[in-house]
């Protein structure tokens, strides 16, 4: 399956895999009408939020959606169904997340716009409700961000001036991006009156700043690493309101534990899986059902070939999950557990309980349980995603040893990208190829001693 959004999002929603629920990536090409789509684009449809226009801002692009593209029923679709007085609602900070999971009759989507305004589209209502416009006047998103997000003695942003260079939608490339979207879902909670009646309702709650943070500071960073201890705390404040307000005996955990890759997963292509497919766990308890999948991992075997097995940490018994796959060096991979049962959230007791699968018989197609890599492994051969042939297997020309400090800022490097490892670098942050190679010309639009003038960036939608 691609490690997209798009395809991830409506894969767990449904059930099924691309080739039945048609969202093969977040953008393709439609060959019957002959153009690029969106996997949650809808041109027919308008923007609706609480601007100038009386609530319907025609103008943006950023409300044109709706799950058209999907071919299949979700879970919400499947309450629904069944039972129409049940209520389906989607949120994300991303459009896909929050219309690809809810599904074709839910009551209402929210996502963020570029500027950090809470939107939907004219698919599920004509008007946002009065008290999400009320939410969002009463605390908009400039009011989530301190004026820096900093971690002391690693990295410190000035989200002040990055504000007013790009607009508080930068909120979502920060921890609390999470924040504002868990206090949204405590609102719809509270005004939508979810789980207070005896039907099923189904609120799909899609956390994005760890993907937007990931992308922009890479998996393993001090940045990543601080926005996971910042949404356990929002998620621990979200389940407290569920435990005190429905109750722990009306509601239930799924845990997907298919692909554990040790890198991102939108790298799942390059790397196999630290252990097997586990399975899909449910629990009414939060904490048993995390530790049930910690305690799964420990004592299933390695994957063969995975860096479980380089690392020799592929016996049943060994920590794989902090080992083999944590962000930061000798965190315990117990750390967010422990911290849950501290918070009263649950126990770590648990007691696993196999249901019987269907036979693969039932199953138009039936599951694979063998890694991505191996799945897709003659697709890749004709396509190859990493170039492993390359530089003596490393795949690109990487250099042994870089200094920290002429690559972290944020404008970009301060080293030339086309050095090679062979050219004279003297720790200053810059390269000085001529020193060692007298036939070196700078290239263009390098100064002399082979420094690149920075470049403004651009984001790209994803």
């Amino acid at each position: 399956m691609p490690t997209y959004t798009g395809p991830g999002h409506a894969t767990i929603a449904t059930g099924t895999t691309p080739s039945n629920h048609g969202i093969i990536a977040n953008n393709w090409y439609d060959k019957e009408l002959k153009k690029s789509v969106y996997c949650a684009g809808n041109g027919d449809m308008h923007t609706i939020c609480n601007c100038e226009q009386n609530i319907v801002d025609v103008s943006s692009e950023d409300g044109k959606m709706s799950p058209h593209h999907m071919l299949t029923t979700t879970i919400g679709d499947e309450i629904q169904l069944f039972n129409p007085k049940s209520k389906v609602i989607g949120i994300s900070l991303k459009d896909r997340g929050a219309i690809l999971s809810a599904g074709h009759t839910a009551d209402a989507a929210y996502w963020m716009n570029s500027h950090g305004d809470w939107i939907s589209s004219s698919f599920y209502m004509d008007n946002l409700p009065e008290w999400l416009i009320s939410f969002q006047n009463q605390k908009p998103s400039s009011e989530y961000m301190p004026s820096k997000w900093e971690l002391k003695n690693h990295f410190s942003h000035n989200l002040d001036s990055l504000a007013s260079k790009k607009g508080f939608g930068i909120i979502k490339s920060t921890p609390y991006g999470n924040t504002i979207l868990t206090d949204l879902a405590l609102k719809i909670l509270k005004h939508e009156e979810l789980g207070k009646n005896n039907t099923t309702d189904f609120l799909s709650i899609s956390f994005s700043s760890t993907d937007y943070i990931g992308h922009q500071y890479g998996p393993h960073s001090q940045e990543i690493f601080d926005t996971y201890i910042k949404l356990d705390r929002d998620i621990a404040k979200l389940l407290k309101y569920l435990n005190d307000n429905i109750g722990k005996e009306n509601i239930g955990f799924i845990n997907v534990a298919v692909d554990v890759s040790p890198k991102c997963d939108c790298a799942g292509f390059s790397d196999l899986p630290l252990v097997p497919h586990l399975g899909v766990f449910a629990s009414k308890d939060p904490v048993a059902i995390d530790q049930a999948c910690v305690d799964a991992a420990m004592h299933a075997p390695g994957t063969p070939g995975s860096l479980a097995e380089e690392m020799g940490i592929d016996a049943p018994g060994e920590r794989k999950f902090d080992l083999g796959g944590g962000a930061i060096e000798g965190l315990s991979e117990q750390t967010t557990i422990n911290t849950a049962v501290v918070n009263g959230l649950g126990s770590r007791d648990h007691e696993i309980v196999h249901a019987q699968p269907l036979g693969r018989d039932r199953f138009a197609f039936p599951p694979d349980p063998r890694p991505t890599k191996i799945r897709f492994a003659k697709m890749f051969e004709k396509f190859q995603p990493f170039p492993f042939d390359k530089h003596g297997g490393r795949g690109y020309n990487r250099l042994d040893k870089v200094d920290i400090d002429a690559v972290k800022g944020h404008d970009g490097p301060t080293v030339d990208p086309h050095s090679h490892q062979d050219a004279a670098y003297h720790g200053d942050g810059g390269w000085h190829p001529g020193d060692d190679d007298p036939s070196y010309h700078p290239k263009n639009g390098e100064s002399s001693n082979g420094s690149v003038p920075k470049k403004d960036s651009k984001s790209k939608k994803r």
